[in-house]
């Protein structure tokens, strides 16, 4: 497990969660883990959780 280093990022909009992952991939953080959950059944909504740290 990171720890200290580590941002835990949780999205609901897929075209803003890759805007930002390219943006902390640029400045030096490593995607580590992506995790899709379907928080709102029954619903077009789908949110990410994703694990990042700075390597």
């Amino acid at each position: 497990m990171i720890v200290g280093r580590s941002i835990v990022y949780v999205s609901c909009n897929p075209s803003i969660l890759a805007r930002d992952l390219a943006i902390l991939t640029n400045a030096g953080y490593i995607v580590d883990r992506v995790q899709p959950n379907d928080i709102f059944p029954q619903t077009h909504h789908m949110e990410c959780v994703v694990r990042i740290y700075r390597g």
